[in-house]
């Protein structure tokens, strides 16, 4: 599964890539190992109007402003933190 794509990762970025699929015998609901981190950054993109429906006619202009949601979530975040 993915063959080309995690051989392609691995040669251009260094990266490898594991893909989380479900076991061929599960039945019904089964948690999938670190997929919460993936639907969790897709629920804090919803907070931001722009990036709820795809909108923009370049992709370099919604990665741009999933970006920008991105800085302004950590922005918040490290304000929130108590000083130390």
């Amino acid at each position: 599964m993915g063959g080309q794509l995690l051989e392609w990762l691995k040669r251009s970025f260094g990266w490898v890539l594991e893909i989380a699929s479900r076991l061929a015998e599960a039945v019904g609901f089964e948690l999938l190992p670190r997929r919460w981190v993936v639907e969790r950054a897709f629920g804090w993109f919803n907070r931001y109007r722009r990036l709820s429906k795809d909108y923009e006619f370049l992709p370099a202009t919604s990665e741009t402003m999933i970006l920008v949601a991105m800085i302004h979530l950590m922005v918040r975040r490290l304000r929130a933190c108590p000083a130390r």
